[in-house]
């Protein structure tokens, strides 16, 4: 079994430090909706309403605050020429991992709900 520390690492991060950045973002990105969001983008750019439309529940002043954060951290860009939100090249690949991660969760969900009483 892989080090957790240097698994897939190549710059030495360590997400179980509290001082070291990686820590910030992992928070920021497994949000609930930072993920659902990233996600939904490998779909293409999306403006503002089409994220209510695409995620049922989240609302307005908290899609904004997740938007907000991933432009932040320089996982989504905005281009306000057009209106629209985007993936940047580092949102593109943990957006696909993310996809991984509910695909994974699909999968464990029909196990998990079998097994229930």
């Amino acid at each position: 079994m892989p080090d957790t520390a240097t698994y897939a690492n190549p710059h030495h991060f360590n997400a179980f430090s509290d001082q070291c950045p990686s820590r910030k973002l992992l928070n920021d990105v497994t949000r609930r909706w930072s993920i659902l969001v990233l996600v939904a983008l490998l779909d293409g750019d999306m403006h503002f309403g089409q994220f209510r439309e695409k995620i049922s529940g989240i609302s307005d002043r908290m899609l904004s605050m997740t938007l907000n954060s991933l432009v932040d951290d320089n996982l989504v860009d905005r281009r306000e020429d057009e209106g629209v939100y985007c993936l940047t090249e580092a949102g593109t690949q943990v957006a696909r991992e993310s996809r991984k991660l509910l695909d994974s969760l699909y999968v464990a969900l029909d196990t998990i709900i079998a097994k229930r009483p």
